[in-house]
């Protein structure tokens, strides 16, 4: 298997839907069967699961795994990356943030690097909606934090899109 998507999902009942019908076509016109999308429901109250199975009914590339337990994004990539079977295998947010063609965009740019993440900070990076000025600046306070103790070269760590080599 060539790609393995995961898509943490917390009460995301509203909006996987629209990420999954942005994500599924697109990715199949590309890999036909030869990609996933796992989709990781973690302590929904809401019917996210519900949301999830029902699209995998329509599309056999979709896998749904659950953990009635609140394990947070992190928990819910790990496990999700534990499942999955693809040589590349990366992480989109459940909001469809990462538009299919942007995530697709590290596909195309990763070359021999073990791993890309993607950026809104990037001057070329278009967000739709824009983000509120307390949201960018908060967000860039943080990832400076972050660079400043571990020493990363990475603009952008907190962008929920990234994608690396088995």
């Amino acid at each position: 298997m060539q790609l393995s998507i995961v898509i943490p999902a917390f009460n995301e009942s509203a909006r996987l839907g629209r990420t999954l019908e942005a994500y599924l076509p697109y990715f199949t016109a590309l890999y036909g069967e030869d990609f996933e999308v796992i989709v990781v429901v973690n302590g929904s109250v809401d019917n996210t699961e519900s949301v999830a199975e029902a699209y995998a009914k329509k599309y056999r590339q979709i896998r749904v795994l659950v953990d009635p337990r609140r394990i947070g994004k992190g928990g819910a990539v790990i496990k999700g990356f534990g499942a999955a079977g693809g040589e590349l295998v990366g992480f989109a947010d459940a909001d469809c943030a990462t538009s299919p063609q942007a995530f697709h965009a590290l596909i195309q740019n990763l070359g021999s690097a073990g791993a890309i993440i993607a950026s809104r900070w990037l001057p070329e990076s278009v967000l739709i909606p824009p983000q509120p000025l307390s949201r960018r600046i908060s967000s860039r306070v943080f990832n400076l934090c972050v660079t400043a103790l571990f020493g990363f070269q990475i603009s952008d760590t907190q962008c929920g899109a990234k994608l690396l080599t088995r």
